[in-house]
């Protein structure tokens, strides 16, 4: 009779592993084809995406696509302006469609740095996003609302692992090799200066997003023209929430706790592998190479990584009473980074106040926004990815806190001792302010002058 021996065992399970990484392979299949709009045209910047799933890509210049999706899915076609469309894929491998505009969506009102306009009486090139399409999750700072959403509008994280990083926002490229490449920030009519601001590692993290309405981008010169050369990268206006008229008084509360963890690591060398191949290529000092490598397997970027726990809490109070409309909030939010130590808590407020006078031709809006924010600061995780891996975090010899290092003082730093004692952090506080005066002129039907105070 035959035995079965681990050699064979292992052949066994190997092979039904590859039978069924066929078969899952087998259940993908590409599928292409054009988005077109009203016109015939191709439509470029489609949002082309597997339902329920994360896989996903954008049509180009000619509205074309290519994506690989799962047998029997559906796919989700969505373009700013335009009614979104699902098309179940089955088996198809071309998949044509046309998408027709929202006629609604052309209606809708959109706040420029001139007032406020028909989405289809504008000439300039504007998008604007509102609350119920922005990104949801565990959402920082106001940036990350609209990543992914505007087309044409390049949103990079400079994230390094530390949470409420700062983005890079291109709308227009790069138009300067000196200068600053970042658009302006205007929120709720008042342009605010994001220089300066070295204590936090995001000066718009003081806003907190659930108070956030909608946010325009103003593209091109004529519709950030009255801002003159502060525009010249761009304007995205932020326009906050207000209370509705005729509305009771409503209170809620909206809180969330997510985990953040490394899904894909870097394939770094183990201790033994580094070890060998010291002995490999440095063979002029043969056996003796061993003696200042050390005898430990560490794992540099597990030691200074975490799964990291975030917390946020929002309490909103909103009504009216009469011609007045309020709404106020508080926010709090704690955020780790999954590098161990970092960290980011934001203390916000937001009070905004609407009333009616002279018969209506009188608007006044008062709003008012504040926080604080406190930011742990810790290195970036590179020298884990460079520290000899045969070497051992802590050493009872060393004079630098028990931590190994390098006694040259010239190699990499031990990036466990450089997160454990190094203290860097820091705290900014920010508000904002305007009152706003619109004022319907009576004996000329058309005409409204606008006044803006802010601070």
């Amino acid at each position: 009779m035959m035995k079965f021996t681990n050699s064979m065992l292992q052949k066994c399970l190997i092979l039904m592993l590859l039978c069924s990484a066929t078969m899952a392979s087998a259940q993908k299949h590409a599928v292409s084809g054009v988005v077109k709009g009203d016109d015939g045209s191709g439509l470029p910047g489609v949002s082309v995406l597997e339902k329920g799933t994360t896989n996903g890509i954008v049509t180009d210049l000619d509205g074309k696509y290519k994506l690989t999706v799962n047998d029997n899915s559906i796919l989700v076609f969505t373009y700013v302006s335009y009614t979104s469309r699902e098309i179940p894929v089955g088996k198809l491998t071309e998949v044509n469609i046309s998408l027709s505009s929202d006629e609604k969506l052309l209606s809708e009102m959109v706040v420029v740095g001139y007032g406020s306009q028909k989405k289809s009486d504008l000439t300039g090139v504007v998008t604007s996003v509102d609350s119920k399409d922005f990104n949801r999750g565990a959402i920082i700072s106001p940036e990350q609302l609209v990543v992914g959403k505007v087309a044409g509008v390049q949103i990079t994280s400079n994230n390094g692992g530390e949470p409420g990083a700062s983005s890079s926002i291109r709308i227009r490229g790069g138009t300067s090799i000196n200068a600053s490449n970042e658009p302006l920030y205007v929120i709720d009519g008042v342009p605010i200066d994001n220089a300066g601001n070295a204590g936090t590692r995001n000066p718009l993290n003081f806003l907190n997003p659930s108070d956030i309405e909608t946010i325009t981008v103003l593209k091109d010169a004529s519709a950030a023209a009255i801002y003159g050369a502060r525009g010249a990268n761009g304007v995205i206006i932020i326009t906050t929430k207000k209370g509705a008229k005729g509305s009771k008084l409503k209170v809620s509360y909206d809180g969330s706790v997510s985990i953040s963890q490394i899904t894909k690591k870097l394939d770094v060398m183990t201790g033994d592998e580094y070890r060998a191949a010291a002995m490999r290529y440095d063979t002029a000092h043969g056996t003796n190479v061993l003696a200042t490598l050390g005898k430990e397997n560490t794992d540099w970027v597990a030691a200074v990584t975490q799964a990291a726990i975030s917390t946020n809490h929002t309490m909103t109070a909103t009504g009216a009473f009469g011609k007045n409309t309020y709404r106020a909030s508080v926010g709090y939010q704690n955020s780790n980074g999954i590098l161990r130590g970092s960290n980011t808590q934001r203390l916000n407020f937001g009070l905004a106040y609407g009333t009616q006078l002279l018969n209506d031709d009188l608007s006044i809006n008062v709003n008012l926004k504040g926080g604080t924010t406190g930011d742990k600061f810790v290195p970036g995780i590179g020298n884990a990815l460079n520290f000899a891996p045969s070497q051992p975090i802590l050493d009872v010899t060393s004079p630098y806190a028990g931590y190994f290092e390098w006694s040259n003082n010239l190699g990499t730093k031990n990036p466990v001792a450089e997160m454990t004692l190094q203290r860097d952090a820091g705290k900014a506080y920010r508000s904002i302010g305007n009152v706003q005066l619109d004022y319907k002129i009576p004996f000329l039907t058309g005409l409204t002058a606008n006044l803006n105070l802010g601070y």
